[in-house]
């Protein structure tokens, strides 16, 4: 066993089920973690355990969105063509392919829209969950403009149970959203300052928004207080497993976002 195997980092990490509670363990490892321990990561998740894998996959995950040099560019391709293969086998049938598809859009977004969109066979899908996962992929990508995503999520027909109702809601809310609509899900959250209130403005509104188009003060406004900023960058976080973060551009517009 390797020294993070063993460390109580993570254990307590890969023990933790609820994500909220799991979330500041990720941040506790990857604190420890030392510059020669990203190899060590990469070997949990090719032969670890399932629960192994699924952690591994998720500190992986968090080291390539911030460009962290613990896990250096030969790693991270590594455990990227790892990726592509699991999702190009098993998405959407398992948990950890469903993480996984996630993983590799973070990285390589135009080619895993394009697996979503023009490859993926619908008749494999097993459970009514997996059709659930597609619907809500199609639509963040739908969101950011994708046309090939809003005509897939248009052309799926027939889904069982609440897929299919989760479907109808996101074709409703893809259609052109009115100022009127933005204010109310904006005082929604600020009175509430709740997850699923940060969602829904986020995913109805701030996720299409146009790098350059608005500037960080005027969401703030909408928003109201962050939770934390400095300078251009702000943070919202209802609670410790939920956080949209906004990042500003040296003329204080928006240059990205991020909810997770």
């Amino acid at each position: 066993m390797g020294a993070i195997e063993v460390s109580p980092e993570w254990q307590r990490f890969v023990s933790e089920k609820d994500k909220a509670r799991a979330w500041p363990l990720l941040e506790a490892l990857i604190a420890r973690l030392r510059s020669e321990e990203g190899q060590e990561l990469v070997v949990l998740w090719r032969r670890g355990s399932a629960e192994d894998r699924s952690a591994a996959n998720w500190a992986l995950m968090e080291l390539a969105r911030r460009h962290d040099t613990r896990l250096s560019e030969t790693l991270k391709q590594e455990w990227l063509d790892d990726v592509r293969t699991l999702v190009r086998e098993e998405y959407p049938n398992s948990p950890l392919a469903v993480a996984c598809f996630q993983a590799w859009r973070d990285q390589e977004k135009t080619a895993a829209e394009a697996f979503l969109t023009e490859e993926l066979p619908l008749e494999r899908v097993k459970e009514e969950s997996g059709f659930k996962s597609i619907v809500f992929q199609l639509r963040s990508f739908a969101a950011f403009g994708s046309q090939r995503a809003l005509k897939r999520l248009e052309a799926m027909e027939g889904l069982p149970g609440k897929a299919a109702e989760e479907r109808a809601q996101a074709l409703r809310d893809l259609r052109p959203v009115t100022r009127e609509e933005v204010e109310a899900l904006a005082e929604d959250w600020r009175k509430t300052r709740s997850p699923q209130a940060l969602y829904r403005i986020y995913d109805r509104y701030i996720a299409g928004l146009a790098g350059g188009t608005v500037l960080i003060e005027d969401l703030v406004k909408l928003l109201g207080p962050p939770t934390e900023r400095h300078g251009n960058d702000v943070w919202y976080q209802p609670n410790q497993g939920t956080q949209l973060f906004l990042e500003g551009d040296a003329n204080g517009r928006l240059r990205g976002r991020r909810f997770s």
